[in-house]
């Protein structure tokens, strides 16, 4: 769950409402995970930054109509002073929406928050696949975090960009303080791997509770 009882900075009032009049928009260009705001929000938002009265990345609540009977889905994201094309959207990386599960052209609204500096993140590749692409590029990744992505969310998985071409995902399974934080130049990040036998590990345990669930076990003995 995202800390949605925390007061949104003074300068930046929801955007949305119940309506959900913005949309989201993919795109495919960014490298990095932070969104693009509508032009008239963003210039009121680089006034506040000039002042001194915000500070960039902004930390922010997405909340996201996933369609009729379904709860609306909320995701934390941040902002670093990009404008969309258009003022009705949202732009968003077209990667960072498919590892929130939302799709282009959906209606959300959009919400600033106070969001506490990271002290702690723990984070674990997505797949073996992920995590030998970071053995590789391990000390590239960390100096790129700050720079790509700004916020991370408890078990909201996010993607990096390497060297501006191939991507690799993680998700964070323990931020501190959380469950949203602002990473920072004093945030300490820890790495957990996931291989190949604790992907086969945990698809077989998988299995057997499905299997328990569905009322499968010992079906076909004897």
């Amino acid at each position: 769950a995202l800390p949605l009882r925390a007061r949104p900075p003074r300068a930046m009032a929801q955007r949305g409402g119940g309506s959900l009049p913005l949309v989201i928009s993919t795109t495919a260009a960014p490298r990095d995970a932070f969104v693009a705001l509508p032009k008239s929000l963003a210039s009121v938002l680089h006034d506040n930054v000039a002042a001194g009265k915000l500070k960039l990345p902004l930390a922010l609540v997405l909340t996201v109509d996933m369609g009729r009977g379904q709860q609306p889905k909320q995701w934390g994201a941040a902002w670093a002073g990009g404008a969309a094309k258009a003022d009705s959207s949202v732009e968003v990386p077209a990667a960072v929406a498919a590892a929130a599960g939302v799709a282009d052209g959906v209606r959300c609204s959009v919400r600033a928050v106070n969001s506490p500096p990271a002290q702690r993140v723990i984070v674990e590749p997505a797949s073996a696949d992920d995590w030998e692409v970071l053995e590789q590029n391990a000390e590239y990744v960390e100096g790129q975090l700050l720079r790509q992505v700004g916020v991370v969310v408890e078990g909201q998985p996010f993607p990096v960009w390497i060297r501006g071409q191939s991507t690799l995902m993680l998700r964070p399974t323990q931020v501190v303080p959380g469950p949203m934080a602002q990473l920072t130049d004093g945030s300490e990040l820890a790495i957990a791997p996931r291989t190949r036998q604790q992907e086969a590990k945990e698809a077989n345990a998988m299995a057997e509770q499905m299997q328990k669930a569905l009322g499968l076990s010992g079906a076909f003995a004897g």
